[in-house]
């Protein structure tokens, strides 16, 4: 589907994005949960529903697909 590079490019990406979350989220959330629980709880809420609708349009499924090796 995608060469090897751009698969690499794309998963170091997105593991750096997912630490950098991982390091801010838990500092931000528990400044809103004490100054404004609704928007803390609809944040997290259309997170969610963001992450659902993303993942109910993946285009296809890859698995036994033969993946390419290089860009050309």
């Amino acid at each position: 589907v995608y060469p090897t590079t751009f698969r690499a490019l794309g998963m170091g990406f997105g593991n750096f994005f997912s630490k950098m979350a991982g390091f801010i989220v838990p500092y931000v959330s528990q400044m809103l949960v004490f100054d404004h629980p609704a928007i803390a709880m609809g944040l997290m809420a259309g997170a969610i529903f963001l992450a659902g609708i993303a993942a109910a349009f993946l285009p296809f499924e890859t698995r036994g697909v033969q993946m390419k090796e290089r860009a050309k």
